[in-house]
């Protein structure tokens, strides 16, 4: 069969000889001079050698291709020359191989600033393609590493522009641009994020995206610490765009946490601003605008269990939050399914996901019984005295043991 990218390729009898002549070409018999031809890859036959033994789906000619390159400059320059001179489709072609890549990464990883840029002139017009492809996204990571904040700047520009949202919600697109975020500062990848953030229809689609809520806690996380954090701005640009990124993905955040705690991914969001010792005032808000009366309905789902989790964990008392949430579930009633009225800590105890509430609830309030932290005693007093009440049905649970054991010197 002939390729429609690279001719006619070798036959195995070829591809054989081919693999022999490398490895005496890399290892020569002491003693014995055999005339093997080392290839430069300069006709295209020989091109075609360079993409079969690259491509090898044993690895073995991949190996001994990779191995030669490691031990000769001169080899891998040639190596280099060839597949520039190839041009970009085939250079894609191996690039998006699964042992084709690893050549390519070769060439990377030892390559100078020449190197680089030649791979750089290559990568540049193809790069929205490679980074959305498995193996190709390494080669385009391992490659902006190497370059400098006004290169990678100039390749977002020019390559992603428009294509934001379809970068970070990508399963291997997401990984380039956190790799990005992790090794440039934000002058870098502001723009980018900025331009994300424009549209709120499709910021909220990325919050609610298994990838793109990733890629947005990672920025958070890092434009944080520099607002905020140990990290310092190298300048007042820096830390400058990293308000702005920091005031564009927060204030969504702040404005829908009510149904983003609900969602499968979008709820990890809501999670980091009210574990982070850095935004006090946004954990407030939350807990005050979007948990408070809702405690009950947010404790009995999935996702936004966790959320109420990390508000009772979180909540500081000098601002109240901490005896709000309480009173919620220890004041509150629900009506139930006979019809009865009873607390919303009762239901939250029966619950699959309430109780996980409760057990974080119980430690808070034992500190607070022992004076530990500042609080109401009769919290745990309320507590105990409801599983007290309802223990032989509780004991039937391995959630409602937890709790009676969590609870053992207190009602025994």
């Amino acid at each position: 069969m002939h390729s429609p990218l690279f001719g006619s390729m070798l036959d195995n009898k070829e591809y054989s000889r081919h693999i022999e002549n490398f490895r005496s070409s890399i290892s020569p018999p002491k003693g014995i001079t055999n005339g093997l031809h080392c290839h430069d890859f300069r006709s295209p036959s020989d091109f075609d050698i360079l993409v079969k033994l690259a491509k090898d789906p044993a690895g073995v000619g991949n190996r001994e291709l990779q191995q030669r390159m490691d031990q000769d400059q001169q080899f891998r320059q040639q190596v280099l020359c060839a597949i520039v001179n190839g041009g970009k489709e085939r250079f894609l072609q191996l690039c998006i191989d699964c042992n084709g890549c690893f050549v390519i990464q070769k060439l990377v990883e030892n390559g100078s600033k020449e190197t680089n840029q030649m791979l750089l002139n290559l990568v540049r017009p193809l790069a929205f393609k490679m980074v959305l492809n498995r193996f190709a996204c390494r080669i385009v990571q391992k490659l902006v590493v190497n370059l400098s904040g006004s290169q990678v700047r100039q390749l977002f520009c020019q390559q992603f522009k428009g294509h934001e949202n379809t970068l970070v919600t990508d399963q291997n697109g997401n990984h380039f641009v956190q790799c990005v975020v992790d090794h440039f500062a934000p002058d870098v990848y502001g723009p980018f994020i900025l331009a994300l953030a424009n549209c709120p229809t499709r910021l909220s689609a990325v919050f609610e995206n298994k990838y793109g809520c990733r890629v947005i806690q990672f920025v958070l996380e890092n434009v944080v610490q520099l607002v905020h954090g140990t990290a310092n701005a190298n300048n007042s640009l820096e830390k400058e765009i990293s308000i702005q990124i920091l005031h564009v993905l927060i204030e969504p955040i702040l404005k829908n946490a009510y149904s983003l705690a609900q969602n499968e991914f979008a709820n990890y969001l809501v999670q980091f601003i009210i574990k982070s010792p850095y935004l006090r005032r946004q954990r407030c808000y939350i807990i005050k605008t979007h948990i408070i009366r809702n405690v009950y309905h947010l404790s009995l789902l999935k996702y936004s269990s966790h959320v109420v989790e990390q508000a009772f964990k979180h909540a500081e008392d000098r601002c109240n939050c901490l005896a709000m949430l309480f009173r919620e579930v220890l004041e509150g009633y629900k009506p139930s399914t006979d019809g009865k009225q009873r607390t919303a800590l009762y239901e939250m105890l029966f619950n699959q996901y309430g109780n996980y509430v409760v057990q974080r609830m119980i430690p808070i309030a034992r500190d607070v019984y022992q004076n530990r932290r500042p609080g109401d005693p009769n919290w745990l007093r309320h507590i105990a005295h409801c599983v007290q009440t309802n223990i032989e049905a509780l004991s039937r649970y391995s959630s409602g043991k937890k709790i009676i054991n969590s609870l053992h010197p207190v009602i025994f």
